[in-house]
């Protein structure tokens, strides 16, 4: 999901529109669930009845880095997504799906 937003975000700084990239990624990414992590993504759809809250997805990925920690095991993605959730839940986005990670890197690219 973060390289996805990462890259729905250099696409719209270059200029290419949301939805041609968002249609690469549903037609070239063959898991389902990440197919409709595709879409809300290019749509920038936050809320979904059936998505993940930041703040939960958040505190089972403090679980994971506390385990890491404890068995000295660097997880330098978990703690870039980590950053991203607790930025997007400071901004109010906290009940949101975790896709909503995507508007901190549109934030981050001046969009």
């Amino acid at each position: 999901m973060e390289l996805t937003g990462e890259g729905l975000t250099l696409g719209e700084k270059s200029g290419v529109p949301r939805e041609v990239l968002g249609g690469f990624y549903e037609g070239f990414v063959a898991p389902p669930g990440f197919k409709g992590y595709a879409r809300r993504l290019t749509a920038r759809e936050k809320e979904s009845e059936v998505g993940f809250a930041m703040v939960a997805g958040r505190k089972d990925l403090q679980l994971m880095q506390d385990e890491a920690k404890n068995r000295k095991c660097p997880l330098e993605l978990a703690d870039l997504i980590a950053a991203r959730m607790d930025a997007a839940i400071a901004q109010g986005l906290g009940e949101m799906d975790w896709s909503a990670t995507q508007e901190i890197i549109r934030q981050n690219a001046k969009l």
